[in-house]
């Protein structure tokens, strides 16, 4: 009878263990799921606030080049004149003359904002540079797209003065 009383006890214990470990489990998974749903609702605010201030440098950054093309004459008319007269588009940047800076640099950060600048083929161009001298060659779609290609370039550190000899090959399609 005692071992009886003792397992039935035992019996009582090991159930109302297992029903709080079951209430502590439950506890626990609904505090993580809103701790998880407290995460991503931070994460979705972060992902919101970074678009936004991407899109605001996006939007800066196309007034400032729509800014420099106007300031450095590189309009349409003034890329099809240039390149009617001469065959290329030179333009000097006389803010930068005292600077020096080495040439491969100077051609690699030109190259990234042609990679960056969706409308322009990093391929389709060639960037040389001598002195803070730069060359473009290659072809480009449009006469606006050569102003972009400028004033990228122009827009450089260390970059005195751009020559385009861009030619103006419309794509097909």
């Amino acid at each position: 009878m005692k071992t009886l009383l003792v397992f039935l006890a035992g019996l009582g214990i090991g159930a109302f263990g297992l029903y709080y470990y079951h209430l502590q489990s439950e506890t626990t998974a609904r505090k993580l799921a809103a701790s998880e749903t407290r995460l991503g609702e931070t994460a979705r605010s972060a992902a919101r606030t970074a678009a936004t201030k991407a899109q605001e440098v996006a939007a800066d950054m196309s007034g400032a080049v729509s800014g420099r093309i106007e300031a450095w004459h590189l309009s349409p008319d003034d890329i099809k004149a240039d390149l009617a007269k001469t065959g290329q588009v030179v333009r000097a940047n006389a803010t930068r003359a005292g600077e020096k800076i080495a040439d491969a640099r100077i051609v690699a950060v030109i190259k990234a904002k042609f990679v960056l600048d969706r409308s322009l083929s990093a391929h389709a161009i060639e960037i040389e540079c001598q002195d803070g001298n730069v060359t473009l060659t290659g072809s480009v779609a449009t006469a606006d797209l050569v102003a972009k290609a400028v004033t990228h370039a122009l827009d450089t550190e260390g970059v005195h003065r751009v020559t385009a000899k861009l030619a103006i090959r419309p794509t097909a399609g």
